[in-house]
Parts: structure tokens; C-alpha cells; sequence
């Protein structure tokens, strides 16, 4: 990890992930084989074969919100990340590389959770359908999963909005209030489009950004019903969202993931679903529609929130 200091020149700076992206923290022994749950009952066809094993799509009730809507097809999601690697059921409709040497191993996992095509007998089954948009700011400083330039970052941002993205997933954190990257959102939000964001992984009350923003949606994770230890957490955190022990492919096959980075596409994925009911929802409305069908822990229901979105 990189740690930000004022000697160091604006471009080479890293956000500081907090533990945001780890995927491999350890998950128990019951996690090592996810128990798959029975599709019979979705109201809509998904012959995706690891859907059984995505045990978050059933824990959050995104299942249950299929039966509203599967996704817009037109919708923008923007990642600000690594590298995606893409393949026969995930692709990215558009790349912009604002780093050279960025890996896949966090990048790839996340945009399968919000996009990867449903339904084609291949892999895993996306939360919606979308278009992905990859902005590639992170770099392998960090020898185990990189870091991300600020430069990069600030960059994305601006490009997406230009883009047309609709939601921006940011599963990295950084603990200082940059005014490069406050003024990013801030341009992003006011013109209507929704910031979703990692709270970090120290198991801390304590703020990160660009989670902390109040414009941004904050994520922490969740694990068997109750909070995860090591997920961040505090009042100024919007939802929690399955976090521990998640299926997923990565591209060179399957495996398991932990940490917020991946609770914040589960949330990306249903804001999508919200958006693809009332696109004129703006991001107060998406936090304050997602707090109040929150559960008293906090805890995310997707089928509420889609639902409450279409009214």
C-alpha cells in the first residue's frame, strides 16, 4: 500500500486502498463451497450455471426484484478500476486506459457481479443487464493488487460523466478528503449521475472517501445476516451488502471474493435495476429510497428498493 505524502508529485500519488479490494481474506470452511440454493422458484428464465452458487443474488432478494426488471440494456455503468478482463459472457463496451500495468484480479470479479450477461448458459448470471464502461486508473505499485493514481482517477471521473455513464462504482477508498477528487464527484453528482462507493475494510468507525461524500452511495459488507467485523462501518454509511466468501469468475475460472469492493457492485447492480424502473431518479433519492427498504441493521433489500423505485 502506498501511503499519500506531499512530497511525492501529484501524478505518482495512490490512493490508499484501506483493505477495500482484498480478495483473499479468510472465509470459513463453509464458504469454501457455497451451498446452492434452488433457482425452480425465479420468476424469470436464468440458465446461467453458477447462478445456484451466487448466493448474495438470493440474500438481498435481487432474485425476487428480477420479476420487476432484469436491467436496461441501454444504461451506462461505469467502473473506475484495473484492467476487465473480458470474455464469452462479460465484455466492456467501452475502455479507456489512463494506466498501462493494471491488473485484473479486482476489476474482473466486479464487473461480472453487476454485468455479466444473463441467461446464455454461460458462467454467472450479472445483477442487470447494462453496458459496461472500463476506466483503467489502477497500477500494480502494490505488488499483490495495485494501487490506484489519483491523476488516473480524477480523469475517469470527468470522462465518464462525458461518456454518459449513468452510475459510477468506485471499490477503492482513500482516508484524506482530496479536493481533486471531491471536485470529480461533486461534477459527476450534479449532473445527475449516481456515485457508489467501497467504506473500506479495517473493521473501523471511520471515514473514507469518496464513500464519506454525502452526495456518494456507501457500502460496507455484510456476512451470514449480521455486519462483517472487518467492514467499516458508522451512521454515515448508506447499506450493507453481501461482502464474504462471494462466488465469482475472474477469467481464468472461479473463485472467492471478500471485502466492500465487491458489496459495492451488488449495490451498483440494483441502483441499475432502480434506474432501469425511473430513470429520473437522482442519487439523494437512490440513498434515501435505499435506507428507508434498508432493513433495521442496515442490511440491503433489493426487491424493496426496486419496487419503491417505479413509483
Amino acid at each position: 500500500m502506498t501511503l499519500l505524502t506531499k512530497s511525492v508529485p501529484k501524478i505518482l500519488l495512490a490512493l490508499l486502498f484501506l483493505s477495500a479490494c482484498f480478495a483473499n481474506l479468510p472465509v470459513s470452511q463453509v464458504e469454501k463451497q457455497p451451498q446452492e440454493r434452488n433457482t425452480s422458484f425465479i420468476s424469470v428464465p436464468m440458465n446461467d450455471p453458477l447462478l445456484p452458487q451466487q448466493t448474495y443474488l438470493y440474500e438481498t432478494g435481487i432474485v425476487k426484484a428480477w420479476s420487476i426488471t432484469t436491467g436496461n440494456p441501454d444504461l451506462k455503468v461505469a467502473i473506475i478500476d484495473g484492467e476487465i478482463k473480458q470474455r464469452a459472457d462479460l465484455y466492456a463496451t467501452l475502455t479507456r486506459l489512463y494506466s498501462m500495468d493494471a491488473p485484473a484480479i479486482h476489476a474482473t470479479p466486479i464487473a461480472g457481479i453487476i454485468g455479466a450477461a444473463q441467461n446464455n448458459g454461460i458462467g454467472m448470471a450479472g445483477i442487470t443487464k447494462c453496458q459496461i464502461l472500463s476506466y483503467v486508473a489502477q497500477t500494480t505499485l502494490d505488488p499483490l493488487l495495485g494501487d490506484f493514481r489519483i491523476d488516473a482517477v480524477e480523469r475517469s471521473f470527468y470522462q465518464a460523466v462525458a461518456d454518459g455513464a449513468q452510475i459510477i462504482n468506485c471499490s477503492f477508498g482513500i482516508n484524506s478528503d482530496l479536493s481533486v477528487v471531491r471536485a470529480a464527484v461533486f461534477h459527476a453528482t450534479q449532473r445527475g449521475v449516481v456515485v457508489v462507493a467501497a467504506v473500506g475494510n479495517s473493521g473501523k468507525e471511520f471515514r473514507v472517501y469518496p464513500a464519506a461524500y454525502p452526495s456518494v452511495i456507501s457500502v460496507g459488507a455484510s456476512y451470514k445476516g449480521e455486519r462483517a467485523d472487518w467492514s467499516n462501518h458508522g451512521k454515515w454509511v448508506t447499506t450493507y451488502a453481501p461482502g464474504q466468501g462471494l462466488l465469482v469468475e475472474t477469467g481464468e475460472g472461479n473463485t472467492l471474493v471478500t471485502g466492500t469492493s465487491y458489496s459495492t457492485p451488488i449495490v451498483t447492480g440494483i441502483i441499475a435495476l432502480m434506474l432501469s424502473q425511473n430513470p429520473k431518479l437522482q442519487s439523494l433519492e437512490i440513498k434515501r429510497i435505499l435506507k428507508e427498504t434498508n432493513d433495521k441493521r442496515l442490511f440491503l433489500n433489493a426487491y424493496q428498493a426496486v419496487k419503491k423505485a417505479r413509483k
